[in-house]
């Protein structure tokens, strides 16, 4: 989706997410997941008081599976963007060996005539 359409609260929860998610990167996916709940785990408290209900730690639920979820998905992002640039990287990669190749081609050419 597009960010553009995020309120700044959601914006602030996506910044926060990408810093998560790219503090924690790893090539192992489970390393990455494992980094991600020990942040969590380290960083996310609970509060309770005699006004702590139900319906509070339901929301708090709710709002640990979506910050969870942000996370998943800028890690997911991140991983497709990574591919995609690798991917990038390739086919320059491959041009660059294919215009060398012309350029030696028409260097002899050149010399020949």
């Amino acid at each position: 989706g597009s960010a553009g359409a995020l309120s700044s609260r959601e914006m602030q929860t996506l910044e926060a997410a990408s810093a998560i998610a790219s503090a924690a990167k790893d090539p192992d996916p489970l390393q990455t997941a494992k980094a991600i709940h020990d942040w969590l785990c380290e960083h996310i408290t609970y509060a309770e008081d005699e006004t702590t209900d139900e319906d509070d730690t339901a929301i708090g639920a709710t709002r640990m599976a979506e910050r969870i979820g942000a996370v998943a998905t800028v890690a997911s992002d991140t991983e497709a963007l990574s591919d995609q640039v690798s991917s990038a990287a390739t086919g320059l990669s491959e041009a660059a060996v294919a215009l060398e190749a012309a350029t030696d081609r028409f260097i002899a050419q050149l010399k020949a005539a």
